[in-house]
């Protein structure tokens, strides 16, 4: 497990231990809106030797009002995109390094993504929102959760095209009530709790996703309770081309090297 707040993650240790039985559960802190503390958590962990079978992108981040990192990103963007870029890519190694001796058995990445992509396209010049008249936290988080779809459809066209057997997928949990809904949206919140899905509910895509045999998934889908849906709603002008997606790795890829081996 990954976690910015090292007592908060110690006692989701510890209930995971709890609830599982399984003692084999690990916390690594570190603070993804850091470039450089992405460095160091991938340093470490290629330093121990071990394959990485499953990578989940998970973290998460809506504010409302424009906040920069430690590298002086906008801090949604620095989480929610530019982590999630930089993490993939510094673990690389070990994920191409998983897997059993089968096509199928390769390493999976995992963007939990969200339902609110399907309001914006996909923006690969502005992607500081530095254009926006006033910040909105909504909105740019919206561009943030596209952007991750395309990472997870160009992803696993690159390692495809170069031979290894790892794939990226990203989802989305449904609304969930979790404490990130409540606060970053509490008007949302408020109206719709009664029918917010339960944590068990949230995450069950991620797991299956994780343990489903690799031939019966499709590379880069968005998937939604177990299965794969349409990326772009009718009429909504969001469709985008691989030379977009080019473009936002020409731009992001920069924006990671510090985060790099």
């Amino acid at each position: 497990m990954v976690c910015r707040n090292e007592a908060r993650g110690l006692e989701a240790v510890e209930r995971v231990r709890a609830d599982s039985g399984n003692q084999d559960v690990h916390l690594k802190v570190c603070d993804l809106a850091s470039l450089a503390a992405i460095k160091a958590l991938a340093a470490d962990y290629l330093a121990s030797g071990q394959p990485l079978d499953v990578l989940i992108n998970n973290a998460g981040l809506m504010l409302h009002e424009r906040t920069p990192s430690a590298d002086g990103y906008e801090i949604n963007f620095a989480v929610n995109t530019l982590a999630a870029f930089a993490l993939t890519q510094a673990l690389e190694p070990a994920l191409h390094a998983a897997g059993g001796g089968g096509a199928s058995d390769g390493a999976r990445v995992v963007f939990v993504s969200s339902g609110g992509q399907y309001t914006e396209p996909l923006v690969v010049v502005d992607l500081q929102a530095e254009k926006m008249k006033k910040f909105d936290g909504t909105l740019q988080y919206a561009r943030d959760k596209r952007r991750q779809i395309a990472m997870a459809e160009r992803f696993s066209e690159q390692w495809a095209a170069a031979g290894q057997r790892t794939r990226a997928y990203a989802m989305h949990p449904g609304w969930t009530e979790t404490e990130g809904v409540k606060t970053s949206i509490p008007g949302f919140y408020n109206a719709f709790q009664s029918k917010l899905r339960n944590l068990q509910q949230g995450c069950d895509t991620t797991v299956w996703l994780c343990l489903q045999d690799a031939t019966a998934l499709q590379p880069g889908a968005f998937y939604l309770d177990r299965q794969p849906q349409a990326k772009h709603l009718p009429l909504s002008g969001t469709k985008y081309s691989a030379a977009d997606v080019d473009r936002l790795w020409a731009a992001l890829q920069p924006l990671a090297a510090p985060a790099l081996p």
